[in-house]
């Protein structure tokens, strides 16, 4: 599995978050990239407006691509060092936009995953621009992990939302083929809006049952079938259906079961009328308290 790691830090004790939940996750035989972009120089109070200076730019690229080599060079041999996980790690350091460049490059080289951390940006950057985890989670063609602070140890808990379309069923059993190794327990959710059973309540069919109840009954079938096919991955998988917005369905269960993890689908619209994970999907990557990890199939 190929997957490019982000990688905006120049030092630090510890692996960035992205790539500690990548590894938390155990998925098995990973070819990491692991790529630093240097950005260009913007001067103080005007961030708009790129440095020129050949120098002033010189200096900053080549101090920051050393410093960024030989972090991830430190990375790359704690990769080697923690297990089976990782089959292969290379560095790199690029120059340019980070969003725009981390997306170049995984188009380039038959990336399946994209991990970055929830915030790579200055608060004025972000403000201008986009934070890069933002401009990933929206413009890769790849599946996409926001990497955030884990609040317990041990293996991941996780909370995967789906619309039941058959989009979302194929990027769950792509997931399934990954094989992750690193999951404790699944909390399967599929949320609905109340509106559309109210709409449907006075509904009756030939058998006498309403079509309120038949939706309600179909989404519950479903959201069990998705979680018996998970139970593949982790034995403790049981599945929620929650009147209310997929967003805050969701962020309620990964609050209950303190989750390391939200998975959703990057877009796909089921029977649901109404439900559109696509713009679900980005608000918890953005917002999430937690790690996202967006699929995308690919």
């Amino acid at each position: 599995m190929n997957v490019l790691v982000g990688i905006a830090e120049t030092s630090g004790a510890e692996p960035p978050q992205s790539l500690q939940i990548l590894t938390d996750l155990g998925f098995p035989g990973l070819k990491l990239d692991l790529v630093h972009v240097i950005a260009p120089l913007v001067v103080a109070g005007f961030p708009t407006e790129v440095v020129t200076a050949a120098e002033a730019v010189m200096w900053n690229s080549e101090n920051e691509a050393a410093a960024a080599l030989s972090f991830m060079e430190s990375l790359s041999q704690g990769m080697h060092v923690a297990g089976d996980t990782v089959n292969q790690v290379s560095v790199h350091v690029l120059d340019g936009g980070p969003a725009y460049e981390l997306l170049h490059f995984a188009d380039a080289n038959a990336t399946q995953l994209v991990a970055v951390c929830a915030s790579t940006n200055s608060p004025i950057e972000a403000l201008l621009t986009g934070s890069v985890a933002r401009n990933v989670t929206n413009n890769a063609h790849q599946s996409v992990l926001i990497g955030r602070p884990r609040q317990h140890s041990g293996k991941l808990r996780i909370v995967l939302g789906t619309d039941h379309s058959d989009y979302a069923n194929t990027c769950i059993e792509q997931f399934i083929g990954w094989s992750p190794r690193g999951i404790e327990s699944i909390s399967v959710v599929t949320a609905y809006e109340d509106t559309l059973l109210r709409s449907r309540a006075a509904d009756i069919g030939v058998s006498g049952i309403s079509a309120a109840d038949a939706v309600r009954d179909a989404i519950s079938v479903r959201t069990t079938s998705v979680a018996k096919r998970l139970k593949l991955i982790s034995p403790k998988t049981h599945a929620s259906v929650i009147v209310g917005s997929p967003a805050s369905a969701i962020r309620q269960v990964a609050e209950e079961t303190n989750a390391d993890v939200i998975i959703v689908c990057a877009k796909g619209h089921s029977m649901l009328e109404r439900l559109t994970l696509g713009s679900t999907s980005l608000s918890l990557a953005i917002d999430s308290p937690c790690s996202v990890l967006v699929l995308r199939h690919h």
